[in-house]
């Protein structure tokens, strides 16, 4: 009594959906994603109290890299750098204006003299440009920083007085 073909009816052989085989459907990448973030999640602490004492770090930064500095020399280093700033600035205006006002000597001048010229005028500019941009920004740094350590020391969180290990230690 064969039913013809070989292999038997409804073993569920070769993923036959009628044989009561199924494979199990492959998680999609998205899915597996989800799944990991949710037992991340589960392992969080849920409140500040929970979280361990060497973890909490103080308002804007960490006690060991503020302590020892004087909140007074980091406001003078701002001020160096902002007059620093400040002259490379007038420094790009004197460049500026100079180029500017000398340009017509280059009209008798042959193409290449014309052209070195152009790339040496635009990188001094730049130069001077971009070094009173990067020593602006650094003041303003430094000026936070003065306060920031300046309002740590009034408040008992930090200790400028305090000895700072040496750097890269």
């Amino acid at each position: 009594g064969g039913s013809g073909g070989g292999g038997g009816g409804g073993g569920g052989s070769g993923g036959n959906p009628a044989g009561g085989y199924r494979r199990k459907k492959k998680a999609s990448v998205n899915e597996r994603l989800i799944t990991e973030i949710a037992e991340l999640e589960a392992e969080l602490p849920r409140r500040a109290s929970e979280v361990p004492e060497e973890k909490v770090a103080p308002i804007l930064g960490y006690k060991k890299d503020l302590d020892g500095i004087n909140p007074a020399f980091a406001a003078l280093g701002s001020v160096m750098t902002a007059a620093f700033s400040y002259s490379t600035w007038q420094l790009t205006i004197f460049c500026v204006e100079a180029f500017g006002n000398s340009a017509s000597s280059l009209d008798e001048s042959n193409y290449v003299f014309q052209r070195i010229a152009v790339v040496v005028r635009t990188a001094v500019v730049a130069t001077s440009a971009l070094g009173s941009g990067v020593a602006g920004l650094t003041a303003l740094g430094l000026f936070a920083l003065s306060i920031r350590v300046a309002v740590g020391v009034v408040s008992g969180e930090l200790d400028m007085n305090a000895k700072r290990a040496p750097v890269g230690e």
